[in-house]
């Protein structure tokens, strides 16, 4: 009743895996006025077992939410999720990593070689976007050519792609839409990269940029193994690297070249 009618696909994904996961334990088929806060944490302690601290964090704000309005509603008397300890396996739970200045130009030198010469180039035009501009993968495939202004050399952040739904979407939260600064090198790619869709899958203001050979977005899965694929060809070794670190990377290349927090929080982690 309040949740649904006002989350994206995505949001109710992760809702309904609650469910799912509720329903296969014992506490799902617990009354709520028979839940009490032992009866909580031990399943707290249980799942936390086996899970990453990400996972269990974001079940036990789903749950304390439902239980908040059950309790604003005087249709349970006491908060059962309060002062839990949450519990949760660290050998699941994936730490930031990023590139160093030097593995980040190695990259990036590789992707752009490899541009140049495949037939199938899109996911590496994405990681060198993304690890120059820092942009979320959602934002990044939800950019239009619209979004880009070669003359300002700008980018507008102004929506984002629903893995879930498959389509565009509003982005992360409203102070997420934002438009950027790019530099001559990430604006080249750009012309290079509208060159290969002239031919591939036309360049109109609605078009998506990085649509691919099939016409479409890449996955994040598949993108996730290109990724793994670069460090594995330029011989880096970084346990856990994901497309996601692409932007830790490029927020650690601006500390390292003296840019300010507060200027890398703006640009990157408006939220």
């Amino acid at each position: 009743v309040n949740i649904e009618p006002h989350v994206r696909p995505a949001t109710k994904r992760h809702y309904n895996i609650t469910i799912n996961t509720l329903e296969k334990t014992d506490i799902g088929s617990y009354q709520l006025k028979r839940i009490t806060p032992t009866t909580y944490q031990k399943f707290i302690n249980t799942f936390g077992k086996h899970h990453a601290m990400w996972t269990v964090k974001k079940m036990n704000a789903q749950i304390r939410a439902c239980v908040k309005q059950a309790v604003f509603n005087k249709e349970l008397p006491r908060d059962f999720t309060q002062n839990v300890k949450l519990v949760y396996n660290e050998t699941h739970s994936r730490d930031a990593v990023w590139l160093n200045g030097t593995q980040m130009k190695q990259v990036l030198a590789h992707c752009l070689d490899y541009v140049q010469t495949s037939g199938r180039p899109i996911n590496h035009y994405i990681i060198i976007v993304a690890l120059l501009t820092g942009l979320r993968l959602g934002e990044l495939l939800g950019l239009t050519w619209a979004d880009l202004d070669s003359k300002a050399k700008t980018i507008t952040v102004s929506k984002s792609w629903d893995y879930v739904a498959k389509k565009l979407a509003p982005t992360k939260t409203k102070s997420s839409m934002r438009t950027i600064s790019i530099n001559d090198d990430c604006l080249a790619i750009f012309k290079q990269l509208r060159n290969y869709q002239i031919h591939k899958n036309g360049v109109h203001a609605d078009n998506q940029i990085f649509l691919n050979h099939y016409h479409v977005v890449p996955t994040p899965a598949g993108l996730n193994k290109t990724v793994r694929g670069v460090l594995t060809e330029c011989d880096i070794d970084i346990p856990d690297f994901h497309f996601h670190s692409l932007r830790h990377t490029h927020a650690s290349y601006l500390l390292y070249s003296g840019v300010s927090v507060l200027a890398i929080s703006c640009l990157l982690y408006t939220s």
